[in-house]
């Protein structure tokens, strides 16, 4: 038996010189009794001893363990994607959150392109189409998620449950791209929902606030089947939301709504357990892990790298017509990220960064761009400029902990 069922709920230092590695170099070459005086006196004076023992540690490794590293960071297979881009239109209407998308500004925004997988080209499409759709008005982000699904199925009802334990839709937003301090934003069949802020990604510390529940959003799920009963075939689900701007207000806004042509980094995910039936119940294998398919394709699984999120443009007031407008700054933006994941290869191998460019197999010049590089040994700061006059002029930096930001330090 089939039917149609609703539900409905309220809701981111000094720079070593090539001298000083020289005069370090000596120190490796040293007993292990002169080591310890060597230690010893710069402790009294104040020196480093981390610095002394960051670069020891380095000796250990050959170049060639380093260079091997260096050649095989997640950002290998991160690099080549583009990221997607989504242009939402201003509404020319209100929108009532009941889960049916029937109102004209729903009809005219375009469904985006069907999900894939999260490591993109490398793995099979998705076995069942989920497609998302955008529109905006001064008081809300609306999002919109159709998704196949010939088995209903949710057990969770407890709001800020671990959501992704059963088939979930998610929801990830940056207003700022500085990849701190995003939203996080989980609902199942049930339209039990899940929010929460992570101050930075896992990669990087976390940590996170959970829960973290923004006052007005609304969310709304709409079923086409019998949820939970194996005994028939669904059709799938929708989701209709409605995010007010207010909420943003600590993510880098000023809690207004967006200026036309104004750019948000988002993504989309779809989380879809590999159910199995025993005893007339559906069944989800622990040990059997999810499908995790997307909108924009991380290259790795892990929702949490902000930098490969997709584009989200806000359309001007009822011009349905506008062109995407491609981030001047991704390219500085994406040099940044490989300079990041160069450096954290460089600690997990070596314990300590790399303080000069040439030792992750950089140079300062890169295009049109200029790389600058500090580091004590247990944090660093990289920043790049543009060089090109006929460009405006643009620097940024990020830190170890992924902090990318514009301007100064």
């Amino acid at each position: 038996m089939s039917m149609k069922t609703t539900y409905v709920s309220d809701k981111q230092s000094e720079s070593y010189s090539e001298d000083l590695r020289r005069e370090l170099n000596i120190f490796e070459a040293t007993s292990g009794i002169v080591k310890c005086f060597i230690l010893a006196t710069c402790a009294a004076s104040g020196f480093s001893v981390a610095l002394l023992s960051s670069v020891s540690l380095h000796a250990q490794h050959t170049q060639a363990q380093i260079d091997s590293v260096l050649a095989n960071t997640r950002w290998e297979g991160m690099k080549d994607i583009v990221p997607k881009h989504y242009i939402a239109a201003h509404t020319t209407g209100t929108i009532l959150i009941d889960g049916r998308l029937d109102e004209q500004s729903w009809r005219d925004a375009p469904w985006s392109q069907p999900f894939v997988d999260i490591e993109g080209d490398r793995k099979p499409l998705p076995r069942f189409q989920t497609r998302m759709k955008i529109i905006w008005d001064d008081q809300y982000l609306y999002i919109a998620a159709e998704m196949e699904e010939p088995h209903l199925w949710a057990t969770l009802t407890e709001k800020n449950s671990v959501i992704y334990q059963d088939h979930d839709f998610e929801v990830f937003i940056d207003p700022n791209a500085d990849n701190h301090n995003y939203y996080e934003f989980e609902v199942n069949a049930f339209n039990t929902i899940w929010e929460l802020r992570m101050i930075r990604p896992y990669r990087d510390g976390g940590p996170n606030i959970n829960p973290d529940n923004t006052d007005g959003v609304l969310s709304v799920v709409y079923l086409d089947g019998s949820i939970n009963d194996p005994s028939d075939i669904d059709s799938g689900w929708t989701v209709e939301l409605a995010f007010p701007w207010s909420g943003f207000d600590s993510y880098g806004t000023d809690g207004a709504a967006p200026t036309p042509g104004d750019q948000w980094r988002i993504n989309f995910s779809r989380v879809q357990r590999r159910l199995q039936i025993v005893n007339g119940e559906y069944v989800s294998p622990r040990r059997t892990p999810p499908c995790n398919w997307v909108w924009s394709a991380q290259g790795a699984i892990a929702m949490h790298m902000p930098e490969r999120w997709g584009f989200l443009q806000f359309a001007i007031r009822g011009d349905r017509s506008e062109v995407f407008v491609p981030d001047p700054t991704l390219v500085a933006r994406d040099l940044l990220m490989e300079i990041h994941y160069l450096q954290k290869a460089y600690n997990k191998l070596t314990r300590t960064y790399a303080g000069v460019l040439d030792e992750l197999g950089l140079t300062s010049v890169r295009g049109d761009y200029l790389i600058d590089l500090w580091s004590d040994g247990s944090t660093f700061t990289a920043m790049i400029e543009n060089s090109n006059d006929a460009a405006p002029p643009a620097v940024f930096y990020i830190n170890e902990r992924g902090h990318l930001w514009r301007g100064g330090l």
